[in-house]
């Protein structure tokens, strides 16, 4: 009985943690200032920036059944796997972005396939797959609104404007 509620005990600490950890990453907001002073940076510095797109696969989400202990994972292995200067954003249930400044898009592509190898694990623990995709300034993108929409593509919508349209207003 006793190993029993410790065990509990454990996987409840785990959950809290994966929970502690999705919750602690820097969200949307961060994301766009971030987003908008590296593209800012590399216009005015004539350089390179990429950014990477990761969302989980909507086939492999059915089956898992802790979502947030497969998303913090799949954010630990993808952080490891960063050099200092790139950042990761927790930008949706389901989707990761990550600012790569001064990177061209040979080397964003690089760094897409290696986030992916370290996915393998998350992958093999709960079955979620993420697709990945790199955009670059200058060679996929010419203005910081273009990327702007490419992230907003992905997002889901927001839950707040549907719900205050569908209120009738007296």
């Amino acid at each position: 009985q006793h190993l029993l509620t410790e065990l509990e005990r454990n996987v409840t600490l785990q959950i809290q943690a994966s929970t502690d950890l999705l919750n602690s990453m820097p969200d949307q907001n961060h994301f766009w200032d971030r987003l908008s002073m590296e593209f800012r940076r590399a216009l005015t510095m004539e350089k390179t920036m990429s950014l990477v797109l990761a969302k989980a696969n909507a086939n492999s989400r059915a089956t898992v059944k802790d979502e947030k202990g497969a998303f913090s994972d799949a954010a630990k292995a993808m952080a490891k796997r960063l050099r200092p200067t790139d950042s990761i954003y927790h930008l949706a249930d389901d989707l990761f972005g990550i600012v790569l400044p001064e990177t061209d898009t040979l080397n964003a592509k690089r760094i897409a396939i290696r986030l992916q190898e370290g996915l393998q694990d998350v992958r093999a623990k709960y079955g979620l797959t993420f697709d990945l995709s790199a955009y670059n300034y200058p060679d996929n993108v010419k203005s910081s609104h273009e990327l702007e929409d490419i992230v907003k593509s992905l997002l889901p919508e927001d839950r707040e404007w549907q719900v205050s349209a569908e209120v009738p207003v007296s």
